[in-house]
């Protein structure tokens, strides 16, 4: 296999030149003519004529993603010399010639070259399902949801359309509301790769830093960072963003010549960090439109709201689409969120969706797009019925019978179970907990490691709580990416569950004790990493040291969160923080309280202040 015999056509690659060779055992290819064959492509077993399997192929499959992704050949010379860099030299790193592939992928294409056969890949079908993972995770998800956009054409033709309104520098806003597994994230993912916007930026609300100020934002910012260079930006703009350094992480290590300015008092900085970042998104934005989207809102802390409030007052002259998704159940008539939504209802830029569940001829269209032919009524009614039509339960009742190898590929079409064998979980978290329960035992660990972390997680972080090998950790996210467990955020070192249930079904599997231990290894990974700037990251860090059972350490971080709010008159936050001080220094062992008294008295005094 090699470049010269694989053909683009329409209805995809074709491989040929079957007749111009063959894989010929027994053969030592040092001391023969290779003839037809091209000592780039050989694998290690090949050259030295030993038995030949699908993993030979596989290895030439390396090469070529090689080739494509990284420039040149792995190895170069004459054929004598590639042949003895196959047999005896590791390749060059393809991360070290282009930093741009990821490292995951990087992982595979090594794992493809690797000089034994056993240690490849089993199967070419495995590799295509962690390529799947992959792509969705460079796309946003966008192609990956592709099949799940059923009875959402409104939606999508209103973000479009909104859209284009926002290229030409009329700002919009939209909020697509539902319940949890209805498709808000599939739907404004893929509504986001349709549009193929220059420039796509993800704030992702949480549920353990929802007292983060501006944690939102920050996330936005970090990722519009990534997407440029250095050199393009102006001294307008890093006069903007050298306000933002006390509330945007690593923003200085990110960008060292951006230098921090004087703090004010807490009111003039509140007021001067919303311009500063109102007229960084006006300045940013009109060189390349955003699209902007705020996933799980319900989680936002007030403060991003506050921000997101006033930037939609300057909204209709940035070219900008933001789309917020939020769960109502979540969400209080006293929650800053709900006044947003009242006071937007008039605006011409506004629009807001409440998506439902599905339809039972939707359902019989969205299972006949996830297995590419008509599905029996018979089967799209049972799991209509037991699922309410709720998209993502449907996904997952629909992995887990293939998990299960209820459905079967034979004869180019799908083949399905009799009703009476069927046996459907009773709700989507028991779906996702027998699709977990399929995975070999120490993949199911790292996992549950993985979600002590949170919805979002640290390759490093996950090194240092696990002991084992990069490799053997990307082994197991391997089979994460393939089962669309997980993925992975473009440009970065960090991964994503694909859906909160999944992150909430492997933590909840953890044992008291199990999850203290973690928990605790969690905190010490993150300080280890964030050091010497560990206050940016004091809340969660509050959240792993309580869950850790370790109240003092918990105790810093919460005073640290608290000062950090009130520094940026992100008052709300910052009563809270207080509140979770007293909170600690209430659990502390009774003999050890004297010595926290100094603490709680100024902790009173600045609530007191702060109310």
């Amino acid at each position: 296999m090699k470049p010269q015999n694989i053909f683009l056509t329409g209805k995809g690659a074709k491989l040929s030149g079957f007749s111009l060779g063959h894989l010929e055992e027994g053969r030592n290819l040092l001391d023969a003519s290779l003839l037809f064959l091209t000592a780039d492509y050989l694998a290690p077993e090949q050259i030295q004529g030993q038995a030949l399997n699908t993993q030979t192929d596989l290895y030439a499959l390396g090469v070529l993603f090689y080739q494509l992704f990284v420039g040149p050949l792995p190895f170069e010379g004459n054929d004598q010399a590639v042949m003895q860099a196959h047999l005896h030299q590791p390749p060059p790193s393809p991360r070290k010639l282009n930093p741009r592939i990821s490292f995951v992928f990087e992982h595979l294409i090594l794992k493809l070259l690797d000089k034994n056969p056993d240690n490849r890949y089993a199967s070419i079908q495995q590799i295509r399902r962690i390529l799947q993972g992959l792509l969705a995770s460079a796309r946003y998800q966008g192609s990956s949801y592709k099949e799940m956009q059923v009875g959402r054409d409104k939606e999508l033709a209103t973000i479009q359309s909104a859209w284009q309104k926002a290229q030409q520098g009329q700002g919009q806003l939209i909020f697509i509301a539902g319940d949890r597994g209805i498709g808000k994230t599939s739907l404004i993912h893929h509504a986001a790769a349709q549009s193929k916007a220059p420039v796509m930026l993800l704030g992702q609300g949480c549920e353990q830093e929802r007292s983060r100020p501006f944690c939102l934002f920050s996330q936005v910012t970090q990722a519009w960072l990534s997407t440029i260079s250095p050199k393009t930006l102006s001294a307008k703009t890093r006069q903007q963003l050298s306000v933002l350094t006390q509330v945007v992480p690593n923003l200085q290590q990110v960008r060292p010549d951006i230098s921090p300015v004087r703090p004010l008092n807490p009111k003039k900085e509140q007021k001067r960090l919303l311009s500063s970042w109102i007229a960084f998104f006006k300045n940013a934005a009109q060189k390349r439109p955003w699209l902007v989207m705020l996933d799980d809102l319900h989680w936002a802390d007030q403060s991003s709201l506050e921000l997101l409030h006033r930037l939609a007052d300057y909204l209709p002259s940035i070219p900008m689409l933001i789309i917020g998704t939020y769960n109502p159940e979540e969400v209080g008539q006293a929650y800053p969120l709900s006044k947003i939504l009242r006071s937007l209802q008039k605006q011409p830029f506004y629009h807001h969706y409440r998506l439902e569940a599905l339809k039972r001829l939707e359902t019989q269209q969205l299972l006949d797009n996830i297995w590419k032919q008509p599905v029996p009524a018979s089967l799209v009614q049972e799991i209509h019925q037991h699922t309410a039509g709720n998209p993502f339960f449907i996904e997952q009742v629909v992995k887990g019978m293939a998990d299960d190898g209820l459905i079967a590929l034979g004869d180019g079409s799908w083949h399905f179970p009799p009703l009476e064998t069927l046996r459907l979980p009773k709700n989507a978290r028991e779906a996702v907990w027998r699709r977990i329960h399929h995975l070999n035992p120490d993949t199911q660990t790292l996992l549950r490691q993985a979600a002590v972390l949170g919805q979002t997680f640290n390759f490093d972080d996950l090194l240092k709580i696990n002991n084992l090998p990069p490799r053997e950790v990307l082994e197991h996210l391997d089979t994460a990416l393939a089962r669309h467990l997980v993925q992975e955020i473009p440009d970065t070192r960090i991964f994503r569950f694909t859906h909160s249930e999944i992150q909430y079904v492997l933590y909840a599997d953890i044992g008291p004790d199990q999850r203290r231990r973690l928990h605790r290894q969690a905190a010490q990974a993150l300080e280890t990493r964030v050091r010497p700037n560990p206050d940016y990251y004091a809340e969660i860090l509050t959240y792993h040291f309580i869950e850790a059972g370790d109240l003092e350490k918990a105790l810093t971080y919460s005073l640290k969160a608290a000062r950090r709010a009130e520094s940026v008159y992100a008052n709300q936050a910052a009563q809270a923080w207080y509140n979770k001080t007293l909170e600690i220094l209430d659990q502390l062992d009774p003999t050890g309280v004297s010595q926290f008294q100094p603490i709680r008295e100024s902790t009173l005094k600045s609530l007191a202040w702060l109310v």
